[in-house]
């Protein structure tokens, strides 16, 4: 019996206290009369309110995701009204941890360095709802699906903001190889549910291979990323993606991210070789499915340098031992058919055709989740700074 397995999220950041109100406040005074400046009082205490509720988020849900969706709007929104940059009038100083590290902060006076690490924030967020989903109900494969994809959409958001907007913090979160990577993970993670969700109804060994196959696609091009010795030709533009070196790419991801992607990469093929040799005995060429299952038990044989390094992840021992244990079994038997009763030839593995792989997710992306949040447009916040313009044509 193949059963799911752990899944992971991405670790949040932390930020500091600041104020906003009083440097807004000053500017709106020096471009607008006593009235406007009052008309936007409340805006501001709101708006300084929200950043202290996204500061000290603490429980992962779906509340704190709106909270976290309604700032990251806000921002955009100040973007467009309010000269928040180093070089600019408004000076804000951001100062935001790195996530694998807590105690390495990075500050800089500009809203988009605020802005990237909300996205990050964001993504954060999805992930650990995606997480936390029971996958034993459709309802729960559904909605973990959906937030890993959003996980990833997110990620790869914030990668091509960086590459519109390069800045000047030397953090590896913002790398793009790193980025790039847990984009793929955590799509690896929404089509993994896919194919749970699909084992459960019991579909056909042919469509199962078709999703295992692309599961084993999205894992191994994180793992790739993270473990290709080319990693600087991933650049995007911010002084973060030169000259670093590959080893401290390999040495960010900590918890076992690096031989979790591996594992379940080199599994989810070997199994989709596996599915294809029930198909083939179905169609009773028997060689090809000895051949196929060998595949597949070579293609299991090299996560085992991986497996003793997956402490961070006990509850993947099971998962593992599960497959190879079937697998086994399963060569065993056919193996012994195929000698004593049928006589088929065995093709060399490598002279196996490549089998198809089908994606079941996509990215979404945060500006498609905000949409879908009725609650933003109530807050008095927002026709404040959605609906005013606050930069001025002229001074008045």
């Amino acid at each position: 019996m193949f059963t799911g397995s752990p899944m992971l999220s991405l670790p949040s950041k932390e930020t500091e206290k600041l104020d906003l109100v009083k440097p807004l406040k000053t500017f709106l005074s020096s471009k607008f009369s006593p009235d406007v400046v009052f008309q936007h009082e409340d805006a501001l205490e709101q708006l300084q309110r929200l950043r202290e509720e996204i500061r000290n988020i603490k429980d992962k849900n779906e509340y704190n995701l709106d909270s976290l969706l309604k700032y990251y709007a806000i921002l955009n929104s100040l973007d467009k009204r309010f000269p928040i940059s180093e070089d600019s009038e408004i000076k804000i100083k951001f100062t935001w941890s790195e996530a694998q590290n807590k105690k390495k902060k990075h500050s800089s006076n500009s809203l988009q360095f605020e802005k990237a690490n909300v996205i990050w924030q964001i993504a954060s967020l999805y992930s650990s709802l995606g997480e936390q989903q029971p996958r034993s109900t459709e309802d729960g494969q559904k909605r973990s699906s959906h937030f890993f994809q959003h996980a990833a959409g997110a990620l790869s958001q914030l990668k091509s903001f960086l590459s519109s907007n390069p800045l000047p913090s030397t953090s590896l979160d913002f790398h793009p190889t790193v980025l790039e990577s847990y984009v793929n993970m955590f799509l690896g993670q929404a089509q993994e549910v896919f194919y749970e969700k699909a084992q459960k109804s019991q579909m056909s060994p042919g469509v199962l291979l078709l999703l295992s196959n692309q599961c084993g696609e999205y894992y191994l091009s994180s793992f790739n990323l993270i473990t290709n010795n080319t990693v600087n030709s991933y650049n995007n533009g911010s002084s973060s993606s030169n000259n670093t070196n590959h080893k401290e790419i390999i040495k960010y991801f900590t918890g076992g991210v690096k031989e979790m992607v591996h594992c379940k990469g080199y599994l989810y093929k070997a199994l989709t070789h596996k599915l294809d040799g029930t198909v083939q005995s179905s169609k009773k060429l028997y060689g090809i499915e000895v051949s196929r299952l060998l595949l597949s038990t070579s293609i299991l044989s090299e996560i085992h340098p991986s497996i003793s390094r997956l402490s961070p992840h006990p509850d993947l021992f099971p998962f593992l031992s599960s497959h190879s244990s079937s697998l086994s079994s399963l060569l065993s038997s056919s193996e012994l058919n195929n000698d004593r009763l049928y006589n088929e030839p065995v093709p060399k593995p490598e002279d196996l055709p490549k089998l198809p792989f089908k994606s079941m997710v996509k990215l979404l992306d945060i500006e498609a989740q905000k949409s879908k949040l009725p609650s933003m447009g109530q807050t008095t916040l927002w026709p404040h700074f959605l609906s005013a313009t606050i930069l001025p044509s002229e001074s008045g």
